[in-house]
């Protein structure tokens, strides 16, 4: 998108289905059957998070999806996490917010 220019969506689905982390983010990558695949980790607790679970759990869940509905209709899909201020993977929770 050149600078200056306003983001849009056309409709509120596609604004409620393209969520945007912003800050100081931690990013991890991999591929799953082809398509790239990010994740953002926002939190203080991103520090304790266990990059290579947390990779392997989400790319797991990103073949099975890509697997029971045949094929991905874009070429790369964006995880956003929130983690907690403790020392634990499972303070990680799916950001919806």
């Amino acid at each position: 998108m050149p600078a200056g220019q306003p983001w849009r969506a056309p409709t509120y689905d596609v604004l409620a289905d393209n969520p945007v982390s912003a800050g100081d983010l931690q990013m991890l990558t991999y591929t799953a059957r082809g398509v790239k695949h990010e994740i953002a980790l926002r939190g203080v607790g991103r520090k304790f998070v266990d990059a290579e679970a947390l990779i392997a759990s989400c790319k797991q869940m990103s073949e099975y999806q890509i697997d029971f509905f045949g094929g991905y209709p874009d070429t790369k899909y964006v995880w956003h996490f929130k983690s907690a201020a403790q020392s634990s993977a499972r303070s990680i929770t799916p950001s919806s917010r």
